[in-house]
């Protein structure tokens, strides 16, 4: 058995006894950073949920890994799990609580998407990809650390012929508000990727900046890359609103109570890295129910949701775009906050 490092450990899952043993791991783990009682049951769950699959599927390389998590302050515990499978065919019905017939991870996710605070999930045909994360209660209460309403998940698919995802996106809590972006790396494959992972570094440095600021920054440190476009939000629960940037064709729609079709938000022509005229911000109210829906342009423009679906969790509405409205031909990023 693998000796585990204090901030951190990966376990690799072959056989039906290594469930119970990741179970015990991961436990004793959460247990040094302060879970107790109910919510350290969960996580023994999506542990058990997660090990389970990768020996029930018989995937290739199924590992877990795990390590502590410290952001805003919120402290708390990151489970992954992945394999080098066939992925899952049909990512909503699984997500319900069916069964994947193609391999990989598929049963048992209902569940953990139910337990986690925040829930992620990739799957191709070169396997499936699953993070999720559970925070700890605030140390103390305070307007810059308390959670809020907010519910963001986030749904990817990668090229057909690419082992790396072009896309990329950031999630960023700071109190009442939230700091969302997708990004899109020109093309695909590994300079597509390295594009999205610059943007991705600045924005996870950067988080608290005006948005203002954001794309020169951006386009500055995007020139030696391939370049990218992208569009970033700030929800701020406690002012009702939503300010929005976006560079090049990328999309966002909002969705507001009692409203009879969706707003689509503002972006501007350009590339980061490449070109650039200068941006302008838009701000647009934000309730509780809204819906802000952010994407790549590996999904198709013309796409709808009705009412119903609207009220569905983030991580049903990511998963429908996606199955019903990807391209097949790109990277495709879905993200969805409610």
């Amino acid at each position: 058995m693998a000796e585990l490092k204090p901030e951190k450990g990966e376990l690799q899952i072959e056989v039906s006894e290594h469930i119970l043993w990741a179970k015990g791991v991961v436990k004793r783990f959460a247990e040094k950073l302060g879970f107790y009682s109910s919510s350290l049951h969960e996580i023994e769950l999506c542990v058990a949920e997660l090990a389970t699959n990768l020996i029930v599927h018989k995937v290739k390389n199924g590992r877990l890994s795990f390590n502590a998590i410290s952001e805003n302050g919120l402290r708390g515990i990151e489970i992954t799990a992945q394999d080098e499978g066939p992925g899952i065919k049909n990512l909503p019905d699984a997500l319900r609580g069916g069964v994947s017939s193609s391999g990989s991870l598929g049963q048992g996710l209902a569940s953990v998407q139910r337990f986690a605070d925040e829930f992620e999930i990739h799957s191709n045909q070169e396997g499936t990809h699953v993070k999720i994360r559970k925070y700890l209660p605030p140390e103390k209460e305070s307007e810059d650390t308390s959670r809020r309403d907010l519910t963001v998940s986030v749904s990817v698919r990668t090229h057909p012929e690419s082992t790396v995802c072009g896309d990329g996106h950031i999630i960023r809590h700071d109190g009442p508000k939230t700091l969302l972006a997708v990004i899109d790396g020109l093309g695909h494959g590994k300079s597509a990727r390295e594009a999205a992972a610059a943007a991705e570094a600045y924005i996870h440095a950067n988080y608290r900046k005006t948005l203002e600021q954001m794309p020169e920054e951006l386009h500055s440190i995007l020139r030696h890359t391939r370049g990218a476009v992208a569009s970033i939000a700030r929800i701020d629960e406690d002012k009702e609103k939503i300010d929005y940037i976006g560079v090049g064709n990328i999309s966002a729609r909002l969705w507001l109570p009692q409203s009879s079709e969706m707003v689509r938000l503002v972006s501007m022509s350009g590339t980061l890295g490449v070109s650039l005229r200068t941006p302008r911000l838009f701000s647009y109210p934000w309730k509780k129910k809204s819906v802000l829906i952010m994407h790549s342009d590996g999904i198709r423009e013309h796409w709808e949701v009705t009412k119903k679906e609207l009220s569905e969790s983030p991580t049903e509405i990511a998963q429908e775009l996606i199955k019903n409205y990807w391209r097949k031909n790109d990277d495709a990023t879905v993200l969805v906050a409610k």
